[in-house]
């Protein structure tokens, strides 16, 4: 089953996260916007494939060369639930409005030792600017710290990606140290910012 919410965006920005997240079948309030992730499938490779080359994501994000099938092969590959989810998985999903495909969401990197895991968002590029992001990784949060024993999120991301550490710190998320010299395969030297969100 996909995880479903419903955020009213024009009171949104005036509460804070915990407040956020708000089950579909407790809310009763006008001008209502759905949103729901479901897990990745091979079936999404296409539009993935998209989203990973478009020009916003090339910029600030290092990708390894791939083609369809073989993307469709990783994702058959995924875990599909919390209760495969350990070190060395990886964990995606499709952020959906109204039905339609906008971004996606991921997690990997599990540090058994600190309950900690990496985070990952994008946004389709076409719908820039319209608060997604934001809803997107509000939506992630909500689905980690409920439902698994995971204790924080990183976010690692680009120094000079102010939309994205905007995501970030709109979410909670706190700066916590900039690690020098991410090198993308466009041999291009991108300054690392880490920002962590605590569970408690």
């Amino acid at each position: 089953m996909p995880s479903s919410y419903v955020i009213a965006a024009s009171q949104s920005r005036h509460m804070s996260s915990r407040q956020r997240y708000i089950p579909l079948n407790t809310l009763e309030r006008m001008n209502k916007v759905e949103f729901k992730i479901i897990n990745a499938l091979p079936e999404h490779a296409e539009v993935l494939q998209e989203w990973l080359y478009q020009p916003k994501n090339l910029e600030f994000n290092p990708i390894y060369k791939s083609n369809l099938e073989e993307n469709r092969a990783r994702l058959a590959e995924l875990c599909s639930d919390f209760s495969q989810f350990g070190p060395g998985k990886k964990m995606y999903w499709i952020v959906l409005h109204q039905e339609n495909p906008v971004g996606r969401l991921s997690i990997k990197n599990y540090n058994s030792e600190s309950h900690s895991v990496e985070i990952g968002y994008q946004i389709d590029e076409r719908l820039h600017g319209k608060g997604l992001g934001t809803i997107a990784v509000e939506l992630l949060t909500h689905e980690v710290f409920t439902k698994t024993n995971i204790q924080s999120l990183i976010g690692l991301v680009a120094k000079l990606n102010t939309a994205s550490r905007r995501v970030l710190e709109k979410c909670g998320f706190t700066m916590t140290e900039q690690t020098p010299d991410l090198i993308n395969l466009q041999d291009i030297r991108r300054d690392l910012i880490k920002y962590v969100l605590q569970k408690n």
